[in-house]
């Protein structure tokens, strides 16, 4: 094995470690706007979004499966969150909007996110946090690739 093979390895350890983690941390960040981890990063898609999204839409950009997305948004729709609306480009998708009350607990649940964010990146460097998230964007792109050139979603 090369140095850079174990440190890939190392760095995979660390990763998983770290998602659990997170999991836990996004329970407690959102659990003041009332959202489940799941609506939060549905609501996070559609309320950031540039353009309006289609569940399919969502599901690529996390890496999620279709159906799994769809539940959610549904639960969304049915909780007053979300809308669907008519896709001009597309009668089948639909496209997936928050309501103004999705907006207002996006926001809150979001405050809660930047408060957590500011206290646990307290003494590390914006530069030191970027190049990290540079290095892990990289690396999950090589991943799409190479889940693309085996035929996996």
């Amino acid at each position: 094995m090369s140095r850079s093979d174990i440190a890939l390895i190392a760095l995979v350890d660390q990763v998983v470690r770290l998602s659990g983690r997170l999991a836990i941390a996004r329970k407690m960040t959102t659990k003041s706007a009332g959202l489940r981890p799941a609506d939060w990063l549905i609501l996070t898609s559609i309320c950031r979004a540039k353009t309006h999204v289609t569940v399919a839409h969502i599901a690529r950009g996390l890496g999620h499966s279709r159906q799994g997305v769809q539940r959610v948004a549904n639960e969304l729709v049915e909780q007053g969150l979300a809308s669907l609306v008519d896709n001009p480009q597309d009668r089948r998708a639909k496209l997936l909007v928050a309501t103004e009350q999705g907006h207002r607990l996006f926001e809150l649940a979001a405050r809660e996110a930047r408060d957590w964010a500011a206290s646990l990146s307290a003494g590390i460097s914006p530069e030191t946090l970027y190049g990290a998230a540079r290095v892990l964007a990289e690396f999950r792109e090589r991943l799409e690739l190479h889940s693309r050139k085996l035929g996996a979603r």
